[in-house]
């Protein structure tokens, strides 16, 4: 059997690998990449142990939520050591910490994956969140917010 757990017609190999599976190992090559850039510190001559993007022309973002269950200030912290711009889909709670550091949200979240606009019953809850955050968004002086269909 796949890892789908359905048995293929001629019953080797995968079927298609399901959302779980593409969530938990992309998570895992995730931190496979920042242990990578950290791992070639010093070929870089970082005496610190970070990798820098020093010369910045590298416009880079993280994803708060791939670095689970790292606190987003720790995540904020290395980021500004390695000299990425922006942690992204964190909550409004974290964006003064961010503009603290100097770091931008490249992309604000609305709701998560499990509610939206998809299902017609949570429309308008989804039309709520998604104005507010366009206001708060603005206000903190970001410039994208990405909602989900759910």
């Amino acid at each position: 059997m796949g890892e789908t757990g359905k048995e293929t017609p001629a019953g080797v190999g995968k079927e298609q690998p399901s959302r779980r599976f593409l969530l938990k190992n992309g998570a895992l090559a995730g931190v496979a990449a920042v242990g990578g850039l950290l791992s070639g510190r010093a070929a870089e001559g970082a005496e610190d142990g970070f990798y820098r993007a020093n010369k910045g022309r590298i416009n880079q973002s993280v994803v708060s939520w791939c670095f689970n269950p790292m606190k987003v200030e720790t995540l904020a912290r290395a980021a500004v050591k390695m000299g990425i711009k922006s942690v992204e889909l964190v909550s409004p709670k974290s964006w003064p910490m961010l503009k603290k550091l100097g770091l931008t949200c490249a992309i604000t979240p609305t709701h998560g994956f499990r509610t939206g606009f998809a299902h017609k019953e949570e429309q308008p809850a989804c039309i709520d969140i998604l104005r507010k955050r366009i206001d708060e968004t603005a206000e903190a002086g970001f410039t994208s917010v990405i909602t989900f269909s759910g």
